[in-house]
This record gives C-alpha cells, sequence and structure tokens, in this order.
C-alpha cells in the first residue's frame, strides 16, 4: 500500500462526492471553527483519494476546505491517498461518525445509500464504519420510511423510537378469541386433512376398471343376482387354474386378484 503525501493543490481540483455524510455543528461552535480558520489557518489538512484516472475526490474536511476558500486562498494542504470514490465516500462517514456530529436521520439515509445504491454489503459496511450489523439493518429499515426518516431528521423521534413505530406497523397482534389452544390447532389440522382425503379422493373410471359400453348397464341387476367369477373348466378345487372369467363381463382375472368377491363388488366402495 502506497503512503500518503501532502501537497498543496487547488481547491479546484478536489471533487465533493454527490452523496456524503456531513457533520453537524450548533451555531456557537460553528463560529468557532470560522474563527480559527481565519487566524489559525488550516491546522489539519483536507484528506482526499486519488482515483485510478487521477481525479481526487474529497474524503474529509469539506467545512475547513469552504471556510479556507471563502478567505481567499487559492492553495491548500491536502493529504493524497490512492483508491476509489466510494474509499472517499467511507472515510468521510468514518470520520464524522467518530467525531459524533452527525444528523441520526441523516445517517440511517445515508447506511441505506452504501447498501441500495453503491452495493456494499452489511458486513461490510460493518467493517468500515464499526456499527454491528443489526443496527445497520435496523438504519436501513428507518430509511426506506420516509414519514418515519424526516421525523428522526427534524429532531421530533430517536432512532428507538422510529424504530418501535416501525415494528408497530408491520406486527399487527391476533386477538386472544382468534388464537387455538394447541389441542385444537392439532384438531383442526386432522380434520383438514380427512376433509381433503373424503371429498378429494377420486373413484375409479369405468376404464379404470375395463368396463366398457354395455358391460356396466345391468351392474346393479349382476350384484342382485349375486353372480360370481367361475373358473374356466370344471375340474377339482385342487386342479382349478389361476385364471378366470367374470361371469358378467367375460373380463378375465387372477384367482388372487378377485379372491371369489361379488362380481366389481370393489367399485361400490373406493379404498380410503
Amino acid at each position: 500500500m502506497e503512503k500518503p503525501i501532502l501537497e498543496w493543490i487547488k481547491p479546484s481540483e478536489i471533487k465533493v462526492p454527490e452523496k456524503r455524510l456531513r457533520s453537524q455543528f450548533s451555531n456557537f461552535k460553528a463560529e468557532l471553527f470560522r474563527t480559527s480558520i481565519k487566524n489559525e489557518g488550516i491546522l489539519q489538512p483536507i484528506h482526499v483519494v486519488e482515483d485510478e484516472n487521477g481525479a481526487r475526490w474529497l474524503a474529509d474536511g469539506e467545512n475547513r476546505l469552504r471556510e479556507w476558500v471563502k478567505g481567499g486562498h487559492n492553495i491548500v494542504p491536502v493529504i493524497i491517498r490512492k483508491g476509489t470514490k466510494i474509499d472517499a465516500i467511507v472515510s468521510s462517514a468514518q470520520h464524522n461518525i467518530l467525531r459524533g456530529k452527525v444528523n441520526p436521520g441523516e445517517l440511517a439515509e445515508f447506511i441505506a445509500y452504501l447498501h441500495k445504491d453503491l452495493r456494499l454489503s452489511y458486513e461490510k459496511i460493518s467493517q468500515k464504519l464499526s456499527l454491528t450489523k443489526g443496527h445497520i439493518s435496523k438504519l436501513v429499515q428507518i430509511a426506506e420510511n420516509t414519514e418515519l426518516l424526516e421525523k428522526v431528521k427534524n429532531g421530533e423521534l430517536s432512532l428507538k423510537e422510529a424504530y418501535n413505530r416501525l415494528l408497530s406497523f408491520t406486527v399487527k397482534p391476533v386477538p386472544s378469541e382468534k388464537l387455538l389452544s394447541p389441542k385444537a390447532f392439532i384438531n383442526s389440522l386432522l380434520w383438514k386433512s380427512l376433509k381433503k382425503r373424503i371429498f378429494h379422493q377420486k373413484s375409479p373410471k369405468d376404464e379404470d376398471l375395463g368396463l366398457t359400453g354395455e358391460a356396466t348397464a345391468s351392474l346393479k341387476e349382476a350384484m342382485t343376482e349375486n353372480k360370481r367369477l367361475k373358473p374356466l373348466s370344471d375340474e377339482p378345487e385342487s386342479e382349478k387354474p389361476n385364471i378366470m372369467r367374470c361371469d358378467y363381463c367375460g373380463r378375465i382375472l387372477s384367482r388372487s386378484e378377485v379372491r371369489w368377491l361379488k362380481v366389481h363388488s370393489y367399485e361400490l366402495t373406493p379404498p380410503f
């Protein structure tokens, strides 16, 4: 890593990123700051980051730079290090968060910008800005609610109050009268399962049973007459073949399938 260098450059050479986290001053402290710059000059050089194209992005010292230019100075002392525009943006936030002079609402908006626009992960933001991933998540959620964000910016709500309100928007309690006891809940699941099994059970179709045309026209009559399947021959029981013909429809079945049941009796009792 290259060491930073100290140079005197023109203020016009310094580019200010369009989205930065800025420090906040009270009127009293702002006046002291301006007086110090006027009488003592810049005691701490401006920090800039130079990218691969030679562009120099402001990383820290915007207020010092502005007051210095107002004083009519044409050159300014800067510390330059190599990096990218994103490095400059994150570095600016690092300095201002450490100073503890940032608006909470602007911090939430800035963190959301890093995550959503610059595609920095919570892990990366946490490493750079020394914030927990849980806190970063809360800031991003607050920034997504415009109404709450503006109230935090204006000092009407703290970050904690804004987040609690955000939770109340998204989580609605279930009335106690609608809650089921564990036993009722289990019974409800069992009933749903049984109902689905009963009402969605498909009965076998005629073609599934091998019955077509006239074969089903007098099924009730055949059942009434108690017709049975008979073997194809009159051989003794021990010598009966394993193949039989239905006495009603003529369908050939194996003995092991029908077990001498009434003609097509299984059609009337679908299996569950």
